[in-house]
């Protein structure tokens, strides 16, 4: 909710023809550029299942209460990733990877920690292990991110 009431519009003065400096010169057959879409209206959008520019009560609560679960699901996997790190230095290292439940499940259909080590450190930052996570993790059977947002 923070992010919806602080992606509240800003104005800023505007300045004056004389101090401001001359935009760039774009090509004729380059697209327009996009506007950058902030946090809360991406949220706002993304609640707003009926799009008409309103959220409904319905709306809200879901939209927060699926907030709220997905915040508890990073608290958890946090708590998970900290348990793993054994030596304590944030990233899970090759002698820890193999600890990991997933990887355990996996057995030899484990894919290599390499595949999810995006900046090639020979570890994984918890960013890294979300990914792994996402890739490897069981799914609800029929379960697409439309049909987990109708519960209730």
């Amino acid at each position: 909710m923070t992010a919806i009431v602080g992606g509240a519009l800003l104005a800023a003065p505007a300045a004056s023809a004389q101090t401001r400096p001359a935009a760039p010169a774009r090509p004729a057959n380059a697209a327009p550029a996009q506007p950058q879409v902030d946090e809360a209206t991406r949220t706002f959008r993304a609640w707003d299942k009926n799009g008409d520019g309103q959220l409904s009560l319905q709306e809200f609560q879901q939209g927060f209460r699926q907030t709220q679960e997905a915040l508890q699901t990073v608290r958890n996997l946090r708590r998970q990733f900290a348990t793993i790190d054994a030596n304590h230095n944030s990233a899970v290292d090759p002698n820890e990877y193999g600890n990991l439940l997933l990887i355990k499940q996996a057995g030899r259909n484990a894919p290599p920690l390499s595949r999810f080590d995006a900046n090639g450190n020979g570890k994984l930052e918890f960013n890294e292990y979300l990914k792994l996570v996402e890739a490897l993790a069981p799914k609800a059977q029929g379960q697409t991110p439309a049909a987990g947002q109708n519960r209730r």
